[in-house]
């Protein structure tokens, strides 16, 4: 073993005495290409711009976007501020109202171009919206109706587009996979001043996808997930708060057609006996409180067991022993269903049943539905609570509050527009046809 080893040392003095220049000439030259490479591969990584993957999730096609997505490649001729107002986009100067809130006119600004850098023409725009005749001119876009509209600016917020896929904000759609008429990713690329930014976003069909592809490095931030449990643990996870006062919130809808829910006391009293969620997050209307039309002095139906028995005890009505209530809910609101079931039981011996379903049921399956009410930006909600709409999911029929409703949206005045929506929510707390728990918050979870 000795003999080798000497043979070998021998060899590598006797080559290096004869080579050694050579082999230093060689290591030094590698080393400068290893260094100068490493770093010329690390400038050209930052000068290629990143792309940023967001999941979401929904189906979406061009015209049903998230706004927070589709209006980053295009406007539409009004913005909606945080407290619910329609003010004018980048593409108007303003609006003008004229014949009693019968005819809007929005002035367009000169020189408005498209992303292929053909100008805006007003013919170009193209919203249809119901009992709304368009008209054009050089100036802008003249809209007209049979009666007074006032709600009319925020539903203008919807991005104009050319061609199904040109629009008029600072990112263009670049690349687009669809699948079954739907997106199943879309890449955004803004330029700006020689920087590049990109956006790709995938779209998943519900959480537990989006969170799967979050954690197998699909993407680097997951919109709007509604259950942050399994980042607990998670290391560099940065997790984001996002209120969804603006958005939506969550209800115990009663069916009024049936009995004996069609009692305004039983609806009240019941509404009495549910624990409700702390103040921080508890929703007491249909309307978010960041709107300019906001009421918060409304009855909120504080805990009360005793007064809810006297409200049962004086409507002259006790449940009988084969009375049941069929409640349905959706399966991320099935927890808070089981609390109102158990305090239904405990505190007005009514006994319910649970049916967990992902759809609406029909009017005539449910007693109670246990949902999400959708908060529109204008305070307008004729469609929703009014006696005559198939959106009225309760089947409230109360006059005062149509009339409310109906006032509500053909009066332009501001300030009058205000008291009518104070009211509407003060006369909707009263007749308890829902009762409103809280806010469902969202997070954004990003890998720092």
């Amino acid at each position: 073993m000795i003999k080798p080893a000497r043979f070998f040392f021998k060899f590598l003095i006797q080559s290096f005495k004869r080579y050694g220049l050579l082999i230093l000439i060689s290591l030094l030259t590698g080393a400068v290409i290893f260094l100068t490479t490493n770093r010329l591969v690390r400038l050209i990584g930052q000068k290629l711009p990143k792309t940023t993957r967001i999941g979401i999730v929904g189906k979406y096609g061009l015209s049903t976007l998230p706004p927070k997505i589709s209006h980053l490649i295009s406007y539409g001729l009004t913005e909606i501020l945080p407290n619910g107002e329609a003010t004018s986009s980048p593409l108007i100067s303003g609006w003008t109202i004229k014949s009693e809130g019968k005819e809007y006119l929005f002035f367009l600004k000169p020189d408005i171009r498209w992303q292929d850098g053909s100008p805006l023409k007003p013919e170009e725009i193209n919203y249809q919206i119901d009992g709304v005749a368009v008209g054009r001119s050089e100036r802008g876009i003249h809209l007209m109706m049979e009666s007074a509209f006032a709600p009319l600016p925020s539903l203008l917020d919807s991005p104009i587009f050319k061609k199904n896929t040109i629009g008029l904000g600072k990112y263009n759609i670049k690349k687009a996979k669809i699948k079954a008429g739907r997106f199943s990713s879309l890449l955004l690329v803004s330029e700006e001043k020689g920087k590049q930014e990109r956006l790709l976003f995938r779209f998943y069909p519900n959480e537990s996808g989006l969170i799967t592809a979050f954690k197998l490095g699909e993407i680097d931030r997951a919109w709007e997930v509604s259950n942050i449990d399994e980042f607990a643990s998670e290391k560099n996870v940065t997790i984001k708060t996002e209120s969804g006062s603006s958005k939506k919130y969550v209800a115990l809808f009663f069916n009024t057609r049936k009995d004996p829910f069609s009692s305004k006391r039983i609806r009240q009293s019941i509404a009495y006996a549910l624990k409700k969620p702390e103040k921080k997050d508890r929703a007491i209307g249909p309307i978010s409180p960041s709107s300019w039309a906001y009421n918060e002095k409304l009855k909120t139906y504080q805990y009360d067991v005793e007064h809810a028995k006297k409200l049962l005890e004086s409507e002259d009505w006790k449940p009988e022993e084969d009375f049941s209530v069929k409640i349905y809910t959706l399966p991320e609101l099935l927890e808070w269903t089981e609390r109102a079931k158990s305090d239904l039981k405990e505190n007005l011996q009514i006994n319910s049943e649970v049916k967990v379903s992902s759809f609406i049921p029909n009017e005539s399956e449910f007693d109670i539905f246990v949902g999400f009410g959708i908060i529109p930006a204008d305070p307008d909600q004729y469609p929703i609570w009014h006696s005559t709409q198939p959106g009225n999911l309760t089947g409230i029929n109360n006059p005062r509050v149509d009339q409310l409703l109906e006032k509500g949206r053909t009066t332009i005045d501001h300030t009058e527009r205000k008291e009518i929506y104070y009211e509407f929510q003060r006369a909707l707390s009263e007749e308890a046809p829902a009762i409103f728990l809280f806010y469902p918050p969202s997070y954004t979870i990003s890998r720092d």
